[in-house]
């Protein structure tokens, strides 16, 4: 290290340690004010560090063997609200119903499934995390990439806030157009990543967003950068609002992350797509399957018959078919 940035280096530490002494307080302020949540953060949930003001469970991680997650879980549900227990639809077509009821699983696809649909990249993009895309890894991929790599996602729909149109768009789009099914399960989510995904719309780009409000007022306070831990994650629930029709609800499972262990070995798919399996028995978000509608082109005997395979108790209910399409 030269003297010049052994100087620089040494003015922010002491910088930091006299903002950490007299202004964590006012910063939670700050913070608050844009969240408006009845959850307060406080001094105690941030820290000055380099040139970054972060949530404080890295140095508490690091010194003193203690974590905090307040900050980034209340930044989670203010963009992504967090889902209770309860009953949710998932669109498919019929061979993979057939398989779905024969493994009693779910197959959940990487991000990369649906890069075409510019998933992740609107995220880093609108909110100026630009190293995503200068950053690589040790295979010389962009960071962007990796993270989707490790990212897996099954998609739901929460019946109580699905109208008639927006179900047969997704009878159209995922359910094969009306020859497919809709399975319901009830679902009971053991983890924080079960959430309502965030459409991005254009007239809240890019001041706007809670994120970027909150960065530009600590920079201008204090001249430092502000960051959450765990961001990257954030990223798996942001979503073009081309895509606003689909109402979805989000089951996320990540490698990599301190939430909870990553008990899976991904499969190949197709190049860069890899896929978990998630039994309806899980530690992650367990599942039962109550029902099914066959779509409107569906014959009702085709799901009988697949159904008089499946052997858990108590077995789906089918519905008559759906008049959607």
């Amino acid at each position: 290290m030269n003297y010049e940035k052994t100087i620089f280096w040494l003015k922010q530490q002491s910088e930091n340690d006299r903002l950490n002494r007299q202004s964590r307080s006012e910063a939670a302020e700050i913070i608050n004010q844009f969240l408006k949540s009845e959850i307060k953060i406080t001094a105690d949930d941030l820290w000055f560090i380099g040139s970054f003001l972060r949530n404080s469970d890295w140095p508490k991680k690091h010194r003193f063997g203690i974590k905090t997650k307040k900050l980034p879980n209340l930044v989670f549900d203010y963009y992504y609200p967090h889902i209770p227990a309860g009953q949710f639809y998932h669109f498919t077509t019929f061979e993979n119903f057939s398989n779905i009821v024969r493994s009693k699983q779910l197959w959940l696809f990487n991000l990369l499934k649906r890069k075409s649909a510019e998933f992740f990249r609107p995220f880093y993009e609108d909110h100026g995390l630009l190293g995503y895309d200068k950053k690589h890894d040790e295979n010389n991929k962009p960071y962007w990439e990796k993270i989707m790599q490790e990212t897996f996602y099954a998609s739901f729909a929460n019946p109580a806030t699905l109208s008639n149109e927006t179900e047969s768009a997704l009878w159209r789009r995922f359910a094969d157009k009306g020859f497919g099914v809709r399975l319901e399960f009830q679902i009971t989510p053991n983890v924080p990543d079960f959430r309502v995904v965030y459409y991005r719309k254009e007239e809240l780009l890019p001041k706007k967003l809670i994120m970027n409000q909150i960065s530009e007022a600590i920079m201008q306070k204090f001249g430092r950068i502000f960051s959450v831990s765990g961001i990257s994650k954030m990223g798996a629930f942001y979503i073009d609002g081309d895509f606003e029709d689909e109402n979805e609800v989000r089951l996320v499972i990540k490698a990599n992350t301190d939430d909870y262990p990553f008990k899976f070995e991904p499969k190949q798919y197709k190049g860069s797509v890899k896929f978990i399996q998630l039994p309806f028995t899980n530690r992650y978000a367990p599942m039962r399957l109550v029902s099914i509608q066959p779509g409107i082109y569906r014959k009702r005997s085709d799901v009988q018959q697949v159904i008089l395979n499946y052997r858990s108790r108590p077995k789906p209910i089918i519905l008559n078919n759906s008049i959607l399409i």
